[in-house]
């Protein structure tokens, strides 16, 4: 797509430049192939160190957690998690607002679990906005 060539999209975004990879356009990022990456969306993503030998574990407590609690909050989107050769986990998550983040966070549910968590891993967390990706 060229920088000429008008988006089309029914909240009538605005192209605010173009990249060799792509077009990049108010809220939205258009990947070379044409995949769209909402910036609209807040990601939150978590790196748990497991203790040796309990990635399985954790593992297992997060696809619970997920299907018994995650799923059920306002303004979650998807959860991803990710094993690493390491032996940590990373949970890549979506959601529709910082706020409904901090709703996750203070939830008495999500209380009553992370220190379940804190038995299998330590845990760091960051928030932030998707800026670009590409999709072959």
């Amino acid at each position: 797509m060229s920088s000429d060539e008008k988006v089309k999209n029914p909240k009538r975004r605005q192209v605010i430049g173009t990249a060799a990879a792509g077009v990049v356009v108010a809220g939205l990022s258009l990947g070379s192939r044409g995949y769209a990456m909402s910036s609209e969306s807040i990601i939150l993503i978590n790196l748990l160190k497991t203790l040796p030998g309990k990635q399985d574990a954790l593992i297992a407590l997060l696809k619970q957690n997920t299907d018994t609690v995650i799923r059920t909050l306002h303004g979650w989107k998807t959860t991803r998690l990710i094993a690493a050769d390491d032996g940590s986990v990373v949970i890549y998550s979506e959601w529709e607002t910082a706020a409904d983040i901090e709703a996750m966070r203070s939830d008495p549910r999500m209380k009553a679990y992370f220190p379940k968590i804190l038995e299998l891993a330590s845990l760091d967390s960051v928030v932030g906005s998707a800026v670009w990706g590409e999709t072959r």
